[in-house]
């Protein structure tokens, strides 16, 4: 046992290794260390760690209660090893646990269906060898819970043009609840009503517990939850900007096949629904985007949500329409060659390709528009990246 317990703190050493450039000798010192390389990962240690592990899990151990010593030295090199992580690895220090879950989601279906979650390595062989292609994701085991329950916040992006990139997210969101309490114990992991928000799911548990409980909240909602809480917490200010990057980066992560696979016209564009989790800290993590996301009535707030997200984009392309065409040499009614008119006057009095908004404050007013699409503010530097080269080439 405590030869598996130094062996997976070499295989820790390891991934330190690859990931740190100026290796710090005064926590490691290369005599002891830096032959960690020469470890190979075989299929009996991975066993034997895995089987380790699920012993410490189940019986709750610390290391006051292991069924061997460890001495003082090989502690605080653990600890030294777990703060080393911490530094180096965003997601060991903020949302993994102890217990190594797993969610597998089937790559072509949708609306939770076939998606189930464990800690065992065979699970994921064995299912894999019955099915076509699965997504495997290292489960969020300390996400944020509201009312001890876990949720996940959807969120649409609209992107206008790949390159620029040129994104927006929705002003306001919507978040998806599981109808059971959070809980990690094993017996509960096959729980989909515990661990999977999606709403097809949720709203067929048939429990008490499951049938009383709101299983979605408006980002607004969320807000005031926080504010009853006791907490200086406000969706815009401290958690929106954390979702622009990383919507950001997530489209800039596919920019390039992208740009290479789509033949790109002016007034194209594409909605994603993107499915993010929050860390205790109010961190969004992405576990999935979706194409064509669909979304129901389900409340007013939500209708409010669905008619303004419609009717912005539905402005903005009778705009860009309206800006392609010639009045001379199309039918145009007088409705339409005022509203024109209305555009030409509007793009000579300010910068209309880069508004903070998808329209302007005039346009949204007039229609009656409360939750708008906001450009990225990322997105600015590629616009104007575009002009600088453009007037190069002229």
């Amino acid at each position: 046992m405590l030869d598996l317990l130094k062996l997976a703190h070499v295989y820790c050493q390891q991934f330190v290794e690859k990931e740190l450039d100026d290796f710090d000798c005064k926590l490691f010192p290369k005599q002891q260390y830096f032959q960690s390389s020469a470890v190979k990962f075989t299929q009996e240690k991975l066993d034997g760690m895995l089987s380790f592990h699920e012993q410490l899990v189940v019986t709750e151990s610390n290391s006051d209660d292991l069924p061997f010593f460890v001495s003082t030295s090989v502690k605080v090199q653990i600890l030294l090893m777990h703060d080393k992580l911490r530094s180096i690895c965003q997601q060991y220090r903020q949302i993994d646990g102890y217990r190594n879950v797993w969610v597998v989601k089937p790559s072509y279906n949708a609306r939770g269906l076939g998606i189930y979650c464990t800690n065992k390595l065979n699970d994921i062989y064995q299912m894999g060898k019955k099915s076509q292609s699965k997504v495997v994701q290292k489960y969020i085991e300390r996400p944020f819970l509201v009312r001890n329950r876990k949720f996940d916040v959807r969120q649409w992006v609209l992107v206008t043009s790949w390159e620029p990139l040129d994104a927006f997210v929705f002003e306001t969101a919507y978040l998806k609840f599981c109808s059971s309490d959070f809980s990690l114990d094993l017996e509960e992991l096959s729980d989909v009503y515990r661990h999977l928000s999606n709403y097809t799911i949720q709203k067929k548990n048939s429990s008490e517990e499951g049938q009383k409980l709101e299983i979605i909240m408006s980002s607004e909602e969320f807000e005031q939850y926080n504010r009853n809480q006791e907490a200086e917490f406000s969706w815009s200010r401290d958690l929106l900007p954390k979702i622009q990057d990383v919507v950001y980066r997530s489209l800039k992560g596919v920019q390039e096949s992208q740009v290479s696979s789509i033949n790109e016209a002016s007034n194209c564009f594409e909605i994603f629904g993107f499915d993010l989790v929050l860390d205790q800290e109010l961190n969004p993590w992405v576990i999935e985007i979706n194409l064509s996301p669909a979304c129901k009535e389900r409340t007013p707030w939500l209708t409010k949500m669905l008619n303004d997200s419609a009717l912005d984009l539905a402005l903005w392309i009778e705009r860009r329409v309206l800006f392609s065409c010639q009045i001379e040499k199309e039918n145009f009614t007088k409705e339409l060659r005022d509203k024109k008119n209305k555009y030409a006057k509007l793009k000579g009095q300010t910068n209309y390709n880069k508004l903070e908004t998808l329209n302007d404050e005039d346009t949204q007013r007039e229609h009656d528009i409360k939750y708008k699409w906001l450009r990225i503010p990322t997105c600015f530097d590629e616009l104007e990246q575009q002009d600088i080269v453009a007037q190069m080439n002229q």
